[in-house]
């Protein structure tokens, strides 16, 4: 008779955390899918034990009336090894060997309906998955959950792989949303010691990121963070498998170390599953099964595609997705995995042998794809060298100084330009660059290449605002490419000559460069070097006001660009088109190009052009109202662009940002972005936008009453404006200078200088309404930054008007002080009478009779009598406070027309 033991666990002395939708799928693969094998698979330290066990636990009182057994295999290495301890577990006695798979079998068929758990079956595959396939097939109401880092194979089995915790976020860091992933709060659950704070929370995600969310590592790192501290254990992750090797004494002995755990996977791997895994270390964050046979053509002879499917089927590799060419797959190790193959391989001496090949073919590959990158399928390239650029970085570094390999280097950095270029570290990149230049450009390379080294170069450098060096690397690479009679590479080097000159202002040789290169192309099908030679002719256009020739030239490129497939210069081609409209004021057509533009580069990832737009979108957003909206566009284009290093871009940004600030009245704010800019401007030799800045920030020091700074700024603007000679801006500046002329009348006014104050107040309100009639008229020039201009100067007078709201019978002074006539009518009369004059013609007066018969409609008065009620009632108004607006000469009485008025219920028209 058997035995009936209650079913017994292995009792953990740590929390469980985490994994709930790891659970739930488990259950749905047992339960809705009919499962009766589920195999968990994971690589080393992944936590299929924890997890098995706990979901063991869940179902020991519900579902299963025979029971839930747990049987730990880690000592099993045989057939017969898994029979006695399965038997063991659940109680059954033998015969004779031979019978133990039956026996076992009608075991669990008396039991009905169980689950048993085999946990650690990797080393029983080949001899014990056919025992398993027996038992559910003699005992049909059982259910067996396997841990093992290899599949069974067997029919019927339901694999289910185990991937790693999630891990916070880095990029867009929030320390909330850290501190809530699972990783994270099993890193505190295993460090009770450890407080979370703003101050640790960044250098533990980081630290987490670099476990690769794989439990056991970071069960293992939290004991380490108590005695060395979050920025000592970050520091130490490069070495990582030594770091992590102090577990618990009383667990098995896979589970005390890092490495420990690989170990074990390592020993079941045959000799040449070893030189495989090994040979796969070579590539950094992922690889394409054509650049592994490449890599490891002379090293595993023909067998790569079985040898790659092995490990899979292990749980040594992962699967990354796609990769670059469509339909092919992408793997990859865990890292702790490469750091430990690559220490076999090292000891193997086959490190150098694989590191020449992985070089050659990243060096080649890369250069090729880079010479793609604006043809038709060039989004394809970018793609590619995207998803290779830690390869490709590997391998440069792994390639030392020999000149033998001179050309490799260079195709190399070339080949990284597209990624570290764009994103960064842009430092690095800078030192890789100076090194090819300075070592091995004269290793007898052909001159194309020479010039792409020394034009990429010239582009870090443009970037950083270092346009003098930048013209003389482009210089040299023109020369270079001359040498090579390339002439799309010299069209697109004239190209980037002229858009420097643009950004210092020089526009009359910037369209020579423009034109150039469209000499050079001549006939050439280039549509690539044309659109962006006749985008640049498009911006020169607009930043001189012509705006209908912009557009044209502006169509006309994005045409070209669109046939060249080049993505990146549609989406800038939409960005100025948004642009234009947005100068237009056509603000509808402005979003919807921004979107587009948006759109197109969420796939491309280039931060530079994206914190462009997100700068342009910020501008929309503001001259719309929505200044929070604003605000957020700002500083995304700021996080963009400081992380790519434009400073000049960032410059631009932070300019603009500062006129947020000064719409909204936060003046020392404003002012201090102003300067910032200016100072990165002046550096780069940006006339156009310095001289726009300049005058706001002489805006904004006129209105603190800063007359003689703001005279300064405006001094200075005028002059550069003035060579720049862009209509918008130099309205824009007139504008900004209607500031000033209400800060010197306050202060004529201070002095009692009624006639300087009337004459600095009547130049701004005329300015003012000049500008807003020729705005409405259509005959302003077109310019966001003049509206801008023309809304602060109508804000400054309107904090000095006078408000008058007819229908409510109020006036509102320039002090605040509100003047009730709703319960004076005849009053209010007078008071409606003499503003609608105003509107109608302003200085002109209104004759006493026209008052009296206002003030008091049809009422039949002596004129003696109406002439002294006439009088009662001006009086009174001056002591309610109108002394100031309420003027008399020989004709009559009027309102003054140099003091602003605002009339309406929604005060929306000053006259």
């Amino acid at each position: 008779m058997l035995s009936s033991p209650p079913p017994s666990f292995p009792t953990s002395p740590t929390s469980f955390v985490g994994r709930t939708g790891e659970l739930a799928a488990i259950e749905r693969l047992f339960g809705a899918e009919g499962a009766r094998l589920v195999t968990l698979l994971g690589p080393p330290g992944m936590g299929k034990t924890r997890l098995a066990l706990r979901y063991g636990e869940s179902e020991a009182a519900r579902r299963h009336a025979g029971g839930v057994w747990f049987v730990d295999l880690s000592a099993a290495r045989t057939l017969e090894d898994l029979c006695v301890i399965v038997s063991a577990q659940i109680g059954v006695g033998f015969a004779q060997a031979g019978d133990m798979v039956i026996r076992i079998a009608h075991a669990l068929t008396a039991r009905g309906d169980l689950l048993l758990i085999l946990d650690n079956f990797e080393q029983l595959v080949a001899d014990g998955a056919n025992a398993v396939a027996t038992w559910l097939a003699l005992a049909p109401k059982a259910h067996v959950l396997v841990t093992s880092r290899e599949l069974l194979r067997v029919l019927g089995e339901m694999p289910y792989e185990l991937g790693p915790m999630p891990l916070p976020r880095l990029d867009g860091f929030e320390v909330s949303a850290a501190l809530a992933t699972c990783s994270m709060k099993l890193l505190f659950a295993r460090s009770p010691t450890l407080i979370p704070s703003e101050e640790n929370a960044r250098v533990l995600a980081e630290i987490l990121t670099a476990l690769e969310g794989i439990p056991l590592a970071i069960e293992l790192c939290a004991a380490r963070l108590g005695t060395l501290g979050p920025t000592a254990v970050l520091s130490r992750m490069p070495d990582r498998l030594n770091l992590l090797s102090r577990g618990a004494r009383d667990v098995d002995a896979r589970q005390r170390t890092l490495r420990g755990a690989i170990d074990w996977s390592w020993d079941l791997l045959n000799d040449s599953e070893q030189l495989a895994l090994g040979s796969c270390s070579v590539f950094v964050q992922g690889f394409d099964v054509s650049a592994l046979e490449y890599v490891c053509a002379e090293v595993l002879s023909g067998t790569t595609m079985d040898l790659l499917q092995s490990l899979r089927e292990k749980s040594l590799m992962r699967a990354l997705g796609e990769g670059a060419n469509a339909g092919e797959a992408r793997f990859g190790l865990y890292d702790s995995i490469r750091v430990y193959a690559a220490e076999k391989v090292q000891r193997a001496t086959l490190a150098h042998r694989l590191s020449l090949r992985h070089a050659r073919y990243f060096a080649e590959h890369g250069y090729a794809e880079v010479l793609n990158l604006h043809l038709q399928h060039g989004n394809e390239s970018l793609r590619w060298l995207t998803l290779e650029s830690e390869n490709i970085r590997q391998a440069y570094a792994a390639l030392g100084t020999f000149a033998e390999h001179a050309r490799w280097r260079v195709q190399l950095v070339l080949a990284a330009e597209p990624v570290l270029g764009v994103r960064g570290p842009f430092d690095r990149f800078r030192q890789m660059l100076d090194e090819v230049i300075a070592r091995d450009l004269g290793a007898n390379l052909e001159p194309a290449l020479v010039s792409r080294v020394y034009r990429a170069r010239a582009r870090i450098l443009r970037q950083r605002g270092a346009m003098d060096e930048s013209v003389l690397d482009l210089e040299q690479a023109l020369a270079c490419a001359s040498v090579a009679a390339d002439a799309s590479l010299s069209a697109e080097l004239l190209v980037d000559r002229g858009e420097i000159e643009q950004e210092r202002g020089q526009f009359a040789r910037a369209g020579d460069r423009y034109h150039d290169a469209l000499a050079v192309l001549g006939e050439m099908p280039d549509n690539h070097a044309r659109a962006r030679a006749n985008a640049g002719l498009g911006l020169l256009c607009q930043s001189q006001g012509r705006l209908s020739e912009a557009l044209e030239l502006f169509s006309l490129a994005l045409d070209q660009a669109l046939r060249s497939g080049d993505r990146r210069i549609v989406a800038g081609l939409c960005k100025d088109i948004g642009s234009l409209r947005l100068q237009q004021g056509r603000l509808v057509e402005a979003h919807e190009h921004y979107a587009r533009a948006a759109d197109l580069l969420a796939e491309l990832d280039d931060p530079i052009l994206a914190g462009i737009v997100e700068g342009n979108l910020a501008i929309l957003a503001q001259e719309q109202g929505r200044f929070q909206d604003a605000l957020g566009h700002f500083q995304n284009a700021e996080r963009k662009l400081s992380r790519s290093g434009a400073r000049l871009l960032e410059a631009h940004v932070r300019g603009y940002k500062g006129a947020l600030h000064h719409e909204l009245a936060e003046l020392d704010r404003a002012s201090s972005e102003y300067s910032a800019a200016l100072a990165v401007l002046r550096e780069v030799g940006d006339r156009r936008l310095e001289g726009l800045f300049l005058a706001a920030l002489g805006g904004a020091a006129a209105a603190r009453g800063r007359t003689l700074a703001a005279r300064e700024a405006f001094a200075s603007s005028e002059k550069l404006l003035s060579e720049v000679g862009d209509p918008g801006l130099l309205e824009a500046l007139e504008l900004h200078r209607g500031v000033l002329s209400i800060a010197l009348s306050e202060e004529a006014r201070a002095r009692e200088d009624s006639a300087l104050s009337n004459r600095e107040r009547g130049h701004a309100v005329a300015l003012a309404r000049q500008t807003r009639e020729r705005l409405e008229a259509g005959k302003l020039a077109h310019s966001d930054d003049a509206r801008f201009a023309l809304r602060l100067l109508e804000r400054a007078l309107q904090a000095q008007a006078w408000v008058f709201d007819p229908t409510r019978g109020e006036l509102r002074a320039p002090s605040g002080e509100l003047i009730d006539l709703a319960a004076r009518p005849q009053l209010l009369r007078i008071l409606i009478a003499l503003a609608e004059q105003r509107v109608k013609a302003p200085g002109a007066p209104l004759a006493v009779e026209e008052l009296i018969e206002q003030g008091w409609p049809g009422e039949r008065m002596q004129p003696l009598a109406a002439q002294n009620r006439m009088k009662v009632a001006l009086s009174t108004l001056r002591s309610l406070g109108l002394r100031e607006l309420l003027m008399r000469n020989d004709d009559g009485y009027l309102l003054d027309p140099l003091v602003p008025l605002w009339i309406g219920a929604q005060s929306a028209q000053m006259n």
